[in-house]
């Protein structure tokens, strides 16, 4: 088991040197207390969460959250997710983030339509969605998950912000306010 958390430790510090600066940040952009939400936009559960994060973010205002969309349920999830990532370009990720969120996964669609609603499905958007970077975006997504040894979402890694994640709390699946607010707690007692 020590060989296992070991293992684990190591992995997400490596990978932190690449998710240090990917994301949308959430929250304080320079709260001491970091939590990786890796969600995908087809997942009920997550979607059930979601205002749960945003309490959290009200309620602990040291709270840094790094947005991870993945694509982990089917080609929806692939669609979306690298659609919100390309919406950072043109500052429309929160605009399509909170209109997904808020309403029940959607077919291509009605990805689609969002889209072409918020004005942004273009040749040039299109093109990003398909580039290099977003796809390097969604892996580190994918990667968290990986090394956190889960292979669902949604997922947390919360760790205090001025150390890697080998030093974090993994919570995994859709959990209630309180048990998310006594994650972040745990980690807050190792800054004391």
């Amino acid at each position: 088991m020590c060989k296992i958390l070991k293992y684990l430790a190591l992995t997400l510090a490596c990978l932190w040197v690449s998710i240090a600066n990917a994301a949308v940040i959430s929250g304080n952009p320079a709260g001491n207390i970091t939590m990786i939400f890796v969600y995908d936009y087809q997942c009920g559960y997550c979607h059930q969460i979601y205002p749960i994060v945003q309490q959290l973010e009200a309620e602990f205002p040291n709270l840094k959250v790094r947005m991870m969309p993945v694509a982990a349920l089917n080609k929806t999830s692939l669609y979306e997710a690298a659609a919100a990532i390309a919406a950072t370009n043109t500052n429309q990720f929160w605009n399509f983030t909170n209109q997904v969120m808020n309403q029940g996964p959607m077919a291509d669609s009605q990805v689609t339509e969002l889209l072409d609603q918020m004005g942004i499905n273009t040749k040039e958007f299109q093109n990003t969605m398909h580039s290099q970077a977003v796809n390097s975006q969604l892996m580190q997504g994918q990667a968290v998950m990986q090394a956190s040894g889960h292979n669902n979402v949604p997922l947390f890694v919360i760790y205090p912000s001025e150390l890697d994640p080998s030093h974090s709390i993994v919570v995994s699946g859709a959990q209630s306010m309180d048990i998310m607010a006594m994650a972040i707690q745990s980690v807050e007692k190792k800054l004391e």
